[in-house]
């Protein structure tokens, strides 16, 4: 795959994700399994908002050739998606998140971040 292919894939997840968050946050903590408290929606729409910006930022560089701007984008997916998915893990731990309603977020946060350092590594192996 294209890395602006990789990257209009990860921008329209996190489109998906952000918006579902943003959006209808009742319906995203009904589909994690957790309490729609007044809280948590507040919660869900700012980081549906962040996450719909993550999606905007690898839209709009997606064919961008600069090399420095295009491993700053790289590195950034990668430190979101990891510290997402360790955070996630984390609510697995404790007991507070199933890990079943979890899979789809799991799948995109390991999608991107894998594909990111995949494509990290090429661009490096190319300055070589």
């Amino acid at each position: 795959m294209m890395r602006p292919t990789f990257l209009l894939i990860t921008a329209i997840l996190s489109f998906a994700f952000g918006a579902m968050m943003f959006f209808v946050p009742n319906f995203t903590a009904g589909f994690l399994a957790i309490a729609a408290t007044p809280q948590t929606i507040s919660v869900l729409r700012g980081m549906g908002g962040l996450i719909i910006g993550s999606g905007a930022i690898n839209y709009f560089l997606r064919h961008q050739l600069q090399t420095d701007i295009v491993k700053s984008l790289l590195i950034t997916n990668i430190v979101t998606h990891l510290l997402g998915l360790s955070a996630d893990v984390w609510g697995i731990a404790e007991g507070v998140l199933k890990i079943a309603k979890m899979a789809p977020v799991e799948i995109t946060h390991l999608f991107v971040a894998s594909g990111s350092i995949i494509y990290l590594l090429r661009l490096s192996n190319n300055q070589k």
